[in-house]
């Protein structure tokens, strides 16, 4: 008998990347679908769109499963949100001003820098009045 028991916990085999595999799966079934809409209409954008959405898909899995033991998780996070932005552009015209690229990286930049301060304001105290604001601090 599987199911959960009073604990709230599986019992028996449950197997939980079954259900990561499962997502995964559908995710690509929609997106390979969508993409090959927009790819096979007379005014569509082309493959940038869908190729995007894949580089997009694959750094969110990556980001998913190795973020915890990555310390450039920051960098891997910023780039997911970055190239949500590009893919977006990609979807909307088949070739993106330059500006959107510009303004994609000072997004990856900014992203970056200010994980970077708030995991230095936690983990060293505050860097303006140099107490600390963390619970884990004292």
């Amino acid at each position: 008998m599987h199911g959960t028991g009073p604990s709230g916990r599986f019992r028996g085999t449950h197997d939980a990347s079954r259900g990561v595999r499962l997502r995964v799966r559908h995710a690509g079934r929609g997106y390979r679908a969508a993409g090959l809409i927009g790819f096979g209409t007379p005014g569509g954008t082309g493959w940038r769109p869908v190729a995007s959405g894949g580089v997009l898909a694959a750094t969110i899995i990556f980001y998913d499963f190795y973020h915890k033991q990555n310390p450039l998780s920051p960098v891997v996070m910023g780039l997911c949100r970055m190239l949500v932005y590009v893919t977006a552009a990609y979807a909307v015209v088949a070739t993106p001003p330059r500006e959107v690229f510009v303004m994609a990286l000072l997004l990856l930049s900014y992203l970056v820098g200010l994980t970077y301060v708030a995991k230095q304001n936690t983990w060293a105290g505050s860097a303006i009045s140099g107490r600390s604001r963390s619970w884990r601090c004292r």
